[in-house]
């Protein structure tokens, strides 16, 4: 493995730990080296400022690097604030030798533009490091920028036979312990997570990252056509201590001062989930996770919507009267079948 390769790899272990917490902007992983050492590391910070590059040079007491090179796995920014001058222009300020950058930054307002900079200023520029594997990373910010949309998940718990219930609406627990730790671990690794007023009613969650060692909650989003939702759930009664967003039709019930509420068209099957869409991504939302029904689950997937479903499978059978994690999708030919990117996680 070359060196270049060598750390920027070091970069990417620091930008995978900060996926689903920086929103609006991607994690960005960044190390600064002299003498073959890591000298500086950082990533964005949550919430999504300050930048990578501009921590990890902070870090460092001298303002001459000459001779040091900068890992940073997306394109620095360009883009100077009032009071905050860009990422770019502190790496040339702090006079580096070489600049390893992973992918470009799809934001149309950078992409490529820092790269020319650095070039003219006579910079030793080195791009597409590790490129798809830092791409990655920014899988959503990037769907984000260039659709519109956030990059959508959606997580199935099943039996082995494919049900989330009972013909009775039980469901708890069809997974093991272990599988719900890994949930609550892909949860925190989303901007937002998604779910119906069924489950709202049904389950009464909190929507949150219970594991012992993780500290992000994601923002919750709730489907509410009629503002069904009661003040005493878990999820309006916590909605001071987590961004709580809730879709509707409706305008005329005040919930909670922290809850946000936003009315959307409304559909044949209930809110028109395009429009809910827009405006999840308009909220600066790169990670969308949708833990379900099966109604949701069914629209969401008609409306190719889902990018990835990740399916938590448990050893039990529950049999044909059980209810299906899926709905009715009409199809009448194999090759109208949707296909997913697809993660299955078994109990052993």
């Amino acid at each position: 493995m070359d060196k270049d390769t060598y750390f920027m790899n070091k970069a990417l272990d620091i930008a995978k730990s900060g996926i689903g917490r920086t929103g609006p902007n991607p994690s960005v992983g960044c190390v600064i080296v002299k003498n073959n050492e890591i000298i500086s590391s950082a990533r964005t910070e949550n919430g999504g400022r300050p930048h990578a590059e501009s921590l990890a040079i902070n870090k460092i007491q001298t303002k001459d690097l000459t001779g040091s090179s900068i890992y940073i796995t997306l394109e620095p920014c360009c883009i100077n604030k009032e009071h905050e001058i860009s990422c770019v222009e502190k790496i040339l300020q702090s006079k580096f030798t070489r600049v390893i950058i992973g992918a470009i930054d799809p934001n149309p307002k950078i992409s490529g533009r820092s790269l020319e900079i650095l070039k003219r200023n006579k910079v030793e520029t080195i791009d597409g490091v590790l490129k798809n594997e830092c791409e990655e990373v920014i899988t959503g910010f990037k769907k984000r920028m260039l659709k519109n949309q956030p990059y959508v998940t959606l997580k199935i718990a099943t039996s082995l036979d494919g049900k989330i219930a009972l013909a009775n609406g039980k469901s708890k627990w069809i997974t093991s312990e272990k599988l719900r730790k890994l949930s609550h671990q892909l949860r925190a690794k989303n901007d937002a997570i998604l779910t119906g007023i069924g489950t709202v009613i049904a389950d009464d969650p909190l929507l949150t990252c219970r594991s012992h060692d993780e500290q992000h909650d994601p923002i919750r989003i709730i489907l509410d056509t009629d503002l069904k939702i009661s003040k005493n759930s878990q999820i309006v009664q916590t909605a001071d201590k987590i961004q709580t967003i809730i879709f509707t039709t409706q305008t005329s019930k005040k919930l909670h001062n922290n809850i946000k509420i936003i009315t959307v068209k409304k559909a044949d099957t209930g809110l028109n989930l395009k429009d809910v869409i827009k405006h999840i991504a308009n909220l600066g939302i790169n990670n969308l996770l949708i833990e379900a029904g099966q109604k949701i689950n069914t629209s969401f997937i008609k409306e190719n919507l889902v990018d990835k479903i990740i399916l938590f499978q448990s050893k039990k059978i529950i049999g044909g009267d059980g209810l299906n994690a899926i709905g009715n999708l009409n199809l009448q030919n194999l090759n109208q079948c949707f296909e997913f990117r697809t993660e299955v996680i078994s109990e052993n």
